[in-house]
């Protein structure tokens, strides 16, 4: 085989290569038809539940998806979604057995299919942010590749990313598991669990007459690198 030969038969594969990625990319936009998207669509197409409410940016993309989709209030979800909230920006789902997910800015959950063992149970894969999460009616479990937590019926809890590999559970209501290597702790409420490398660090008693003064909430923004925020408190630290 010549040279000529040779590159003709190179351009030719990588045109090849760019018509199907370009066919792909239309599929997904649906401006042609998907010939798989009957596959997909029939997993996904069980709603898992919808936007309850958002504020500023929150994104959705779906199973057989390459985009990113604007979601809003009403907008119904389904089992293997992702959602996504974007800086400054917030959501809260309405799942299945009204079960509510509070999802804080930059914050990223996949609504997991049911599991046959555990029907009825509520499942989110966890990849980064901060969430809260409220199951009156069912059980809930939320997933890293790491470790899993499990709330019983009737908990409440907040899972909050504090760093790359470090994490702080803390139980506002009910009980949960925590289970990492076939290795289960419980976890009691106002007790908090703290996660660093992906490993239980210490689990803290949430002190009761420990009272922060000042407003619940505050955001503060500046120019400077650290800057000195006054903290008051009522109770013994």
């Amino acid at each position: 085989m010549n040279k000529r030969s040779s590159d003709k038969k190179i351009i030719l594969i990588t045109l090849t290569v760019l018509a199907v990625e370009i066919l792909w990319l239309l599929a997904n936009l649906r401006v042609i038809p998907n010939p798989f998207a009957h596959d997909s669509a029939s997993i996904q197409s069980t709603p898992a539940g919808y936007v309850l409410k958002s504020q500023r940016e929150l994104r959705r993309r779906g199973f057989d998806s390459l985009i990113w989709e604007q979601a809003k209030p009403n907008e119904t979800v389904y089992y293997h979604d992702s959602i996504l909230t974007l800086s400054q920006s917030s959501a809260t789902l309405f799942l299945q057995e009204q079960t509510e997910i509070h999802l804080s800015e930059n914050t990223l959950v996949t609504i997991e299919p049911q599991d046959s063992k555990t029907i009825g149970q509520i499942r989110l894969k966890f990849t980064r942010g901060d969430l809260r999460a409220r199951n009156p009616y069912a059980q809930t479990k939320i997933e890293t590749p790491e470790w899993s937590i499990d709330l019983n019926q009737g908990s409440e809890v907040s899972l909050k990313q504090t760093g790359k590999d470090n994490f702080e559970v803390e139980v506002l209501k009910g009980d949960l598991k925590f289970e990492q290597d076939s290795k289960v702790q419980n976890i009691s409420k106002d007790e908090v669990l703290k996660i660093e490398d992906n490993k239980i660090s210490e689990t803290l008693k949430v002190e009761k007459d420990l009272q922060l003064q000042g407003p619940e909430y505050q955001r503060i923004y500046s120019f400077d690198q650290s800057v000195p925020v006054p903290v008051s408190w009522k109770g013994e630290a």
